[in-house]
């Protein structure tokens, strides 16, 4: 690859105010557009096939046990060339694209933007560059090694697994740099675990800061803590901790646990002025920007309700010091928590999602979850196929919802049908096997069995929500379900069409509301001002006037709708109710 192709010049970010040493700089790579075409060109190559060469652990406490966070030192900045590109031939990836890809990697070059000036010109000899398309992928694929390293040595017995990670035979969990890593807690553990990571640093060049690093601990007692922190230099942490920029907690949030949420989303209102953007761009860095922050922790936590209004109130008087209800009313092998969750809260499959009940030993989030059953039962249904995996008594397989309900909760002894029966066990011979109906109700369900025919395909579940139904889950579906109906205005769709421009929408929202600062506005609310109309300087200003009533306006607008071929009016009643009648 030509030296100027892969040149690179480093900006330096700084990571936090005032920052100092060069130790508060974040270097990003700034890439030049043929070599960033020749590095997406890559991507799309290795990107479909590498969640086939990665382990599940690589994307998201009883006995005694202990969490360690690790934190890896300039991460992108120090992996071995050569340990990496020994992890590809590893991956059995063809040679000529390999060829490819280590001419990305070690034909490096780099100058230095700072303070306008572009200073030195310099080789690299390690690293992957932040800002290049590639390394965020080719470092998942080096921090895979120490997840084949850390199950190497739990299945060694080297290290105990955590009490509550046993079932699932999980280790840790890694997203990018951000490590986790669960053990047993006892010393002999977290020492055998710091062993690991201490040969993964000599093979890599990835060097774990045991400073930065902490552990948390539950079980423990101090003394054995202590020993732990005195053994290995590391700290011991307390919850909440902040992991993917949100805090784990072991409990409900509080409204102090979302304190750095809240800070976000005023940080990031705070540095736009809202005198420089329209009530457009205003609108548009809220649905965007803001929506993003509080919805990454929506998808971990139920957020408090105190938490959701401090933040409404904030965007609120971002957009314009108004009401927010005035906008919201009218407008298998992926997942190891799949995983976790089945081993140990179902308990493989000597329990299933419909029967287990919450236990104090379960985090608030789970019982949450658990308590959520009743809510959702009715729209996950069960489509028979085989009948093995169709649980008769608590799968939502008939028209009749829960059977065990369904039948007062009394038949099943009399009945004498196990509760954890499928309907692949009542099917023998081609012939339902169930004893004499002694209820309306079950001559009804054993009607409702003969229409059902058993098959060699797998049972499957459906999502049906108001006679919509689809395989997969809809959040759109399922909120709108919850949330329950809302009042709708007939002129929504006029003013939020689809091929509208924002800003013309925001106005006509705006003036369909009356809303608008008119004249007649600014004296309603105490300020000084003339009243009379700009235009035409006779009439006093009010949305009506100035939209219709005014001569200067009704000269614009009459001559813009004949050439639409709409009748002009100027009447506000009379446009605001054929726009109704016509949607």
């Amino acid at each position: 690859m030509p030296a100027s192709t892969n040149a690179t010049i480093l900006t330096l970010i700084p990571k936090k105010p005032g920052a100092s040493m060069i130790t508060d700089y974040k270097p990003i790579s700034c890439l030049n557009t043929l070599y960033k075409v020749v590095s997406r060109l890559l991507v799309r190559r290795l990107k479909p096939i590498l969640p086939a060469l990665i382990l599940p652990n690589q994307t998201a406490f009883g006995p005694k046990r202990i969490t360690i966070k690790v934190d890896i030192a300039k991460a992108f900045d120090s992996v071995s060339w050569d340990f990496l590109l020994n992890c590809l031939e590893g991956l059995e990836l063809p040679e000529e694209y390999r060829k490819w890809l280590k001419a990305c990697i070690c034909t490096t070059n780099f100058t230095v933007g700072y303070n306008g000036m572009v200073q030195g010109y310099f080789k690299g000899k390690r690293g992957l560059r932040q800002g290049d398309p590639l390394s965020p992928y080719l470092f998942v694929i080096a921090m895979n090694c120490l997840s084949l390293m850390l199950n190497k040595a739990a299945e060694e017995k080297k290290f105990t697994y955590h009490k509550g990670c046993a079932g699932s035979k999980l280790t840790h969990l890694c997203f990018a740099d951000d490590l986790l890593i669960f053990v047993e807690g006892t010393l002999n553990s977290v020492q055998n675990v710091l062993q690991v990571l201490l040969e993964f640093q000599k093979r890599s060049g990835l060097a774990v800061s045991v400073q930065k690093s902490s552990f948390f601990a539950a079980g423990v007692s101090e003394a054995e803590c202590d020993l732990i922190k005195f053994s290995t230099g590391m700290p011991q942490g307390t919850l909440p901790v902040r992991y993917l920029g949100v805090p784990l907690c072991s409990k409900k949030l509080s409204i102090a646990n979302c304190e750095m949420l809240i800070q976000q989303v005023k940080t990031r209102l705070t540095s736009w002025s809202s005198k420089s953007l329209s009530f457009a761009g205003r609108l548009l860095l809220i649905k965007t920007m803001i929506a993003g922050i509080s919805t990454f922790w929506c998808s971990s936590f139920v957020l408090p309700k105190a938490c959701i209004k401090r933040i409404n109130s904030l965007c609120s008087v971002f957009l314009w010091q108004g009401n927010l209800k005035l906008i919201t009313r009218q407008e298998f092998r992926g997942s190891v928590w799949v995983a976790w969750f089945r081993a140990e809260i179902l308990q493989g499959s000597l329990s299933n999602f419909w029967i287990v009940k919450p236990n104090q030993r379960n985090s608030w989030l789970i019982n949450k979850l658990l308590r959520m059953r009743e809510v959702v039962y009715p729209w996950i249904k069960l489509r028979v196929g085989n009948g093995r995996n169709c649980r008769f008594w608590t799968d939502n397989w008939s028209p009749f919802g829960n059977i065990q309900n369904y039948l007062l909760g009394n038949e099943g002894s009399r009945l004498g049908i196990p509760m954890a029966a499928t309907l692949a066990s009542l099917h023998r011979r081609d012939q339902w096997r169930l004893p004499p109906a002694r209820s309306d109700n079950l001559v009804s369900l054993q009607t409702h069995l003969t229409t059902i025919s058993i098959t060699n395909q797998e049972d499957y579940y459906e999502w049906e929500i108001e006679g919509h139904v689809s395989k997969k889950y809809g959040t759109g579906d399922v909120y709108r379900q919850l949330r329950g109906e809302m009042i709708t205005v007939p002129w929504a769709k006029v003013v939020w069409c689809g091929g509208g421009i924002p800003k013309h929408s925001l106005l006509a929202w705006l003036f369909t509301l009356n809303r608008c600062p008119t004249r007649d506005r600014i004296l309603g609310w105490g300020l000084q001002t003339d009243p009379v109309c700009l235009l035409c300087n006779i009439e006093p200003e009010s949305r009506d006037h100035l939209l219709f009533d005014c001569e200067v306006s009704w000269r614009i607008w009459s001559p813009m709708a004949r050439r639409c071929n709409l009748q002009p009016s100027r009447s506000w009643n009379t446009l605001y109710n054929n726009c109704s009648l016509s949607h």
